[in-house]
């Protein structure tokens, strides 16, 4: 998957995510993504969702778990966040 392509999903998620977390930290995670660095911006979003015990959809899981093994991102990441009964 091209990069422009992670970015852009990943923008997404995040936009549907408002509310999830204080605004100042989701503009940060946003503005990562703006500045070509999807990579850090994910990790930094999966850490801050895990810090504030959010709870998310399992359809959001799957996909920011998916752009995650897409980028190579570090799974450890992800599978703290797991809904009961997913697979990590």
């Amino acid at each position: 998957m091209e990069l422009n392509e992670i970015e852009r999903r990943l923008s997404l998620i995040l936009q549907a995510s408002a509310g999830w977390l204080p605004d100042e930290q989701l503009q940060d995670v946003i503005a990562l993504v703006r500045a070509g660095e999807p990579g850090v911006a994910l990790e930094n979003y999966l850490t801050q969702l895990f810090e504030y015990d959010v709870t998310i959809p399992r359809e959001v899981f799957r996909a920011l778990r998916g752009i995650g093994e897409e980028m190579g991102i570090d799974p450890k990441y992800w599978k703290r966040l797991a809904p009961e009964g997913e697979s990590a």
